[in-house]
Parts: structure tokens; sequence; C-alpha cells
């Protein structure tokens, strides 16, 4: 049991430290990735870094030598805004850091593993003991002393080995899930981009008729664009399965071939460039503090990445689109397929948008556009008002549901994926207070045949 574990403080078990100094005047277009607060939350999520940032290779070469830079098993830790967020350093990672945002942990004792350390760190008691040792009201901040003061129980590395072994296990599951959904968001993305971005399907149809070919050589030139299939797969298709193949050629149709000048460039004939905010139904949400909050499992969303807390009631039926409303990540967009409480974000609700997967897509592809839209010095923020700002290409009703329809398969796969993510999460969040405080024991025979499966 816990009660037999030793309390040791955490600066006593590893070194706790930050970054040397890196000025914003020292980023360059490319190079070593720098991350702040932000981008270490996405990493720890598994996602894509929105926004890129970068030192030179010299500057991060100086940096190695004289003071060291974050190795596999270190720990990064969010220490301003959104506090308690760890990220584990993999083999494969090469990049430095933001001091002031993140803390540093490295250079473990014998008396743990750095797996421990991580798992203790995003468990319910260790972020109470970060939230009761941090400083500042507006903006909290856990302080790197107030860090080597917080205690934790420290079980035989034996047992340690044991529970990063049975809760790294179901992380692993958890990652399959989450990268079979990037995927799925990823195709999503991709047809987007191919016919309102590139605008392939249009431009296929144009080249077509420019080397002489008929209307009936474009409608062709358009279904090899959609469907990345070549005459030859085309005729087989039609051959196979008639029914897809008029769908195909439907939906080829619907794209004009040719393009019109636009306040964006070139653009498809016939397309509309509107604000994003005149085409989607964005909506402010309702503040609400966690002290007014009652236990529940309904996600509260704010200004950050993740949900603030969670609360038994919700103000917005799921599934929503959320745009985070202030501070460092104000902007950011999500989609949550269960009911959530919006607190400081905004929201689009899929009753009130016809395209709602659309403009999700739309969104996450202009995500680094609407950071960019922040405003205010000491306190970002982004409001509906500011999607004024946001003009998009929008084509004709029949085509848009053709596309909706399309990516709502895959938004379908990912939903049903998201609820078993839900379920594991819920069940590793069970398991891992129970293990950390020894309610729960792992023999070492259970060791043995996870290592052997």
């Amino acid at each position: 049991m816990s009660c037999d574990w030793p309390l040791v403080r955490l600066g006593e078990v590893v070194e706790i430290t930050s970054s040397k100094r890196i000025k914003r005047a020292d980023y360059v277009t490319s190079g070593v990735p720098f991350f702040r607060s932000k981008e270490v939350i996405e990493r720890s999520k598994g996602n894509d870094i929105s926004t890129e940032l970068f030192i030179s290779e010299e500057q991060f070469s100086k940096i190695l030598g004289k003071f060291g830079v974050p190795k596999a098993g270190d720990i990064l830790l969010t220490s301003v805004g959104t506090l308690g967020v760890p990220y584990q350093v993999l083999s494969t990672d090469r990049f430095y850091f933001k001091d002031g945002n993140l803390t540093w942990l490295r250079n473990y004792n014998n008396s743990v593993i750095p797996g421990y350390i991580f798992y203790w760190l995003t468990s319910p008691t260790a972020q109470q003991k970060l939230d009761e040792v941090s400083i500042g009201s507006t903006q909290k901040a856990l302080t790197i002393v107030a860090l080597k003061s917080v205690e934790l129980p420290v079980p035989p590395k034996d047992t340690q080995e044991r529970i990063v072994s049975v809760v790294s296990t179901l992380d692993q599951k958890l990652e399959i899930n989450r990268k079979i959904n990037q995927t799925l968001e990823q195709m999503a993305q991709a047809i987007f981009k191919s016919w309102f971005v590139d605008f392939d399907p249009v431009k296929a149809k144009i080249a077509a008729l420019e080397a002489g070919g008929s209307q009936e050589d474009a409608t062709l030139a358009a279904m090899q664009a959609i469907s990345g299939k070549d005459q030859a797969q085309l005729t087989q298709l039609r051959a196979e399965n008639s029914e897809q193949y008029s769908e195909l050629r439907t939906t080829a149709e619907l794209f004009p071939s040719a393009m019109q000048d636009s306040e964006l460039g070139e653009v498809p004939e016939g397309w509309k460039i509107i604000s994003f905010s005149n085409w989607a139904n964005i909506q402010r949400g309702k503040s609400i503090t966690k002290a007014k909050t009652k236990p529940g499992k309904v996600p509260v969303v704010a200004g950050g990445i993740e949900p603030a807390y969670y609360h038994k009631e919700h103000n917005v039926v799921g599934p929503v689109i959320t745009i985070s409303a202030s501070g460092a990540n104000a902007g950011y967009v999500n989609l949550y397929y269960q009911n959530i409480w919006s607190s400081d974000s905004s929201y689009i609700c899929k009753q009130s948008a016809p395209y709602f997967y659309i403009a999700y897509i739309c969104l996450k592809y202009h995500q680094k556009a609407i950071f960019d839209m922040q405003t205010g010095a000491a306190q970002p923020h982004i409001y509906p008002k500011d999607f004024e700002r946001l003009k998009i290409v929008v084509g004709g009703n029949k085509l848009m549901e053709k596309l909706e329809k399309q990516t709502s398969s895959f938004f379908a796969k990912s939903k049903f994926l998201n609820n078993e993510y839900v379920s594991l999460t819920q069940l590793r969040d069970t398991l891992l207070p129970k293990l950390l405080s020894g309610e729960l024991s792992v023999a070492p025979s259970v060791l043995k045949m996870e290592s052997s499966s």
C-alpha cells in the first residue's frame, strides 16, 4: 500500500530546471523546432504542431554543447496558463523550448524511473498538488521552487515498472486509436484542399479543353482528378460498379470548367468569396468558473487546447466545433462529439450548420491564419466578429452537399473511434490513481504476461 511507500519531494528525485532564454529576434524561418507551452500540449496529445517556430542549427549546437537539450525520457511540464501538462521526450525528438513557459525535468536519481514520474504527474492527485502550489490569479504559474517541494510516493522500482507497464499498454492502444482518427481527418482535409483550395477538378477540365478535348473529355479529366484513378481504372469501375461511376460523374459535372478573378486570386467561375462568419453561425459561450461547476464528465471548453475542467451540465449539444477565445491559444479549433459547456470559447453546433464538417475542415485548414487574427496585447483573444476577416471560397449548394456527405462518412468512423477512445481513457484514468496509491497492485506475473504478448 502507498502508506508503506516513502513520501519524497520531487526535487529530491529529479533535477528541475528550465531553458536558456531565446529571444524573438532569434527565430528563423527553418532550423531546429522551438516549442512553447502550446506546442508541447499539442505534442502531448499526439497532434501536429499548428504554429511552427525555429531557432538556427548553430544556436542549437551551442546550447547543446554548453547546457544540454531535452533527451529521451526527460519531461517538459507546462508551467504558465494551462498548468501541469507533461510531455515525455521521445528518442526521435530534436527541439529546444521557451523558458518560463515550460519546466524541464531531467537527471533522475536511482530511486525512480522516468515513466513513473511522468504518469504520476498526469494523476488527479498530482494535478491537485500542482494547482495548490501555483501562484497568480489571472494567469497561474508554477515556479521551479514550488515544484521541487511537491511530495509524491515512491514505491520500489519493480513496482514502478509494473505500474508503467500496465498504463503504457493502455496508452499504446489509445495511440493506435488516435492515429487512425488522425488519418481519417487527413483524408477529409485532402479532399477539401483538392476541391476548394487547389481546385484540381476545375484545373483538370481546363487542361483537357485547352488540349483540344471535348466537354466529355473535360468531365473524364475531372473524374480522374477527384478519384485518383486513370482512364483504364475508370473504365473498370464503370463495368464493375455503375452506381459508383455514375455518382463520380455527377460530382465531376458540378465543377465549372473555367476560372475567374477575385480578391483571393483566381477561383472557379461562379463560385463566391464570403466571410466565414457570414457562412457559418458562430456563437459565444457562457463563462463559468471552476468554483461554480458540479462534479461531472462534461468538458468545459475555455481558452486552452484541453478542457479547463469538467461539469455536470452542458450548454451546447454535440457534435460541436469550438474555438478558444482568450489567452495564448486563442483561436484553437477543436471538434467535440459529446455535449460540452462552452465557456471562454465560441462554437458552431451541428444543428445550425448545414455544412458542419466542411466548416470544421475549413477552420482546421486555416488554423495558422486564425491564430494570426488574435487581437489584444496583454490577453490575446478571438471572437465571432473576428471571423469576418477570414475569407473563404464557396461552391454551389449541390457541390457543398456532395462534400459534406463524403466527409461525413469519415467523421462517422471517427465518432465511433472517439467513443472507444473515451472508454479506454476512462479505464486508464480509473486505474491510474489506484495503481499510484497502492490500492490496486500488479503482480509480477502480469508484467511477464504483458511482455510476452
